[in-house]
């Protein structure tokens, strides 16, 4: 009798690079991370709640939204993202919940068929403080963050 012998398989998972904006020095910072290929909202989401590399933490870039996740896509609807954030959002300091809302939102509209998006808690909309600091339910747009842009 022969011996018995073992065929192992490996599929190679197509990826897509997709541009997250985490945060730098006052500023956001766009950063090209990869998600499976052809990427979804979901997928450049979950990549958004996981942060930076560690290489990107050691050149002094932060992502509050991180501490807030998992992040969750519950609809897209007339080019509007609706993103399910956890409680813990509500609890973030000031800036940092601002920052947190225009890296989603920069992230987002970055996107094909994407131009505002709606943050929930708990499937209610939340007001959110925009870059100038007043409140707002949404759809939030790149214009409500502009200081904190790419420069």
């Amino acid at each position: 009798l022969a011996p018995a012998t073992t065929t192992t398989t490996t599929t190679q998972v197509a990826e897509s690079p997709v541009v997250i904006y985490l945060y730098g020095t006052q500023r956001l910072v766009p950063v090209r991370h990869t998600v499976p290929s052809p990427p979804r909202l979901t997928d450049v989401l979950k990549e958004l709640g996981t942060g930076p590399s560690t290489a990107e933490s050691t050149q002094g870039i932060t992502s509050p939204i991180s501490t807030a996740a998992p992040l969750r896509l519950l609809s897209l609807r007339n080019e509007i993202a609706s993103v399910q954030v956890p409680a813990s959002f509500e609890a973030l300091g000031g800036q940092d919940q601002i920052v947190a809302a225009a890296q989603v939102v920069f992230t987002l509209t970055g996107l094909p068929g994407v131009t505002g998006v709606e943050l929930l808690v708990d499937g209610q909309p939340t007001q959110v403080p925009t870059g100038n600091g007043s409140l707002s339910q949404g759809p939030l747009t790149r214009a409500d963050y502009k200081a904190l842009g790419p420069g």
